[in-house]
């Protein structure tokens, strides 16, 4: 469980005003959210607001996306949502750090995640008016029938094609901190500015078409079968092939995503590396697993020069302390 959630309140009562609580063990079903902060400075908890935030968090002030994925979620009966920006004590060094390396944990615990996939900006919220594709016409039901009414005719969507556009290429997607929420999310409900996707790990869905057999999550099934298979540690070298294949696609594609703070790179990546730590019994430092290091060592920049940062955040060594995609030999 998270160390904190936000109460919506009881799915039966009227007026009653969200508040932060402390779960202390207690076993609660939540969802999460997943969603892009902007540039804009919105509302969040500080170490200032922490203990009114527990009485009562003021909505009118909140980013439309929050307010949104609050009425999403009391729309489906769930009590507790989770949003990193009111459950992390945000100028509070020591709070952050120790709920950015729970992050892992907290998206793969959710009952489900929110996914506002199309919005740049917290403040731009996520349920839009949508122009629908269809055709209407006036229909008699028989020729000799008095009965009449309105069909309505829809162009079927190309599942693929529109879920590369609308959520693989989508802002949301494009967010490092997105990436292990979505690898490790068990279900999430992508809002587009198309339509509603929702997926699990074992289907698809769309909202005009529902498509069973197509993966569109290969890397994220391709890694929980990966941890799955691994359960008690790396016990062979083909194992460990295994995994370091799998480990250098996630890491070369979470180096071409954009990040607003560079001290953030580690972090961002920590819940998930920790989830994998703690799994196959291995120790993970700076990006660097421990085991076949050379290969772990084996990163190369896809362009040149490679830019490296000011400000120190791992060794030379890694791949972390340089900036620009990466590949692994």
């Amino acid at each position: 469980m998270p160390k904190r959630l936000i109460d919506l309140g009881a799915l039966n009562a009227s007026q009653t005003k969200p508040k932060i609580i402390h779960t202390r063990g207690r076993q609660e079903q939540y969802v999460a959210l997943s969603y892009c902060w902007g540039l804009t400075q919105h509302f969040c908890t500080t170490n200032e607001n922490f203990s009114e935030m527990q009485k009562s968090i003021p909505i009118e002030i909140l980013p439309q996306t929050i307010r949104d994925a609050f009425l999403v979620a009391q729309k489906l009966d769930i009590r507790y949502i989770w949003i990193d920006a009111l459950c992390i004590i945000q100028d509070n060094e020591d709070d952050w750090h120790s709920e950015a390396r729970r992050m892992g944990a907290i998206y793969a615990n959710s009952y489900f995640t929110i996914a506002a996939t199309a919005a740049k900006d917290s403040g731009e919220g996520f349920l839009w008016p949508r122009a629908l594709n269809r055709v209407s016409m006036p229909f008699r039901r028989y020729a000799t029938s008095e009965s009449e009414g309105t069909v309505c005719f829809r162009q079927r969507s190309d599942f693929l094609r529109d879920h590369q556009e609308y959520v693989l290429n989508s802002p949301l997607q494009k967010r490092a901190w997105v990436l292990q929420e979505t690898l490790l999310s068990r279900r999430t409900v992508h809002f587009s500015s198309k339509q509603i996707y929702w997926e699990c790990r074992s289907t698809f869905g769309v909202e005009d078409n529902m498509t069973n057999d197509v993966d569109c999550r290969e890397h994220a099934h391709e890694f929980l079968n990966m941890l799955s298979a691994l359960q008690g540690g790396i016990c062979s070298e083909n194992h460990a092939m295994i995994f370091f294949r799998i480990w250098a696609k996630i890491l070369s594609r979470y180096s071409t995503l954009s990040i607003s703070r560079p001290s953030d790179k580690l972090p961002a990546l920590s819940g998930l590396a920790l989830l994998v730590e703690r799994i196959i019994g291995c120790r993970y430092l700076y990006c660097i697993w421990n085991f076949n290091l050379p290969y772990n060592l084996f990163w190369q920049p896809v362009n040149r020069p490679i830019p490296r940062v000011n400000e120190w955040r791992a060794p030379s060594w890694s791949w972390a302390a340089w900036n620009g995609e990466i590949m692994f030999e």
